[in-house]
């Protein structure tokens, strides 16, 4: 057996080049996927951020939003 012979034993069976293809493409579309995973993830972690900052803001300048607020009830007989 040839030194040719044994490391093709050994590298196992080669894909065809259209197959290599196939590999590249799938690569591709993987990292595609991977990278619009990224960026939406990004996205929303970026909006909840700016949420809870307005959330802040709100608690901080408007107070407690269910506050309600109400007239004294008037007394009969006193000019409201």
């Amino acid at each position: 057996m040839s030194l040719v012979d044994r490391h093709a034993l050994l590298a196992g069976p080669q894909p065809l080049p259209d197959e290599h293809r196939q590999f590249s493409l799938n690569r591709r579309l993987a990292l595609n996927l991977l990278r619009q995973r990224v960026e939406h993830s990004d996205e929303v972690a970026r909006r909840a951020v700016t949420t809870a900052r307005w959330r802040i803001h709100d608690d901080l300048v408007r107070g407690d939003p269910v506050r309600v607020e109400r007239p004294e009830p008037q007394r009969p007989g006193r000019p409201g």
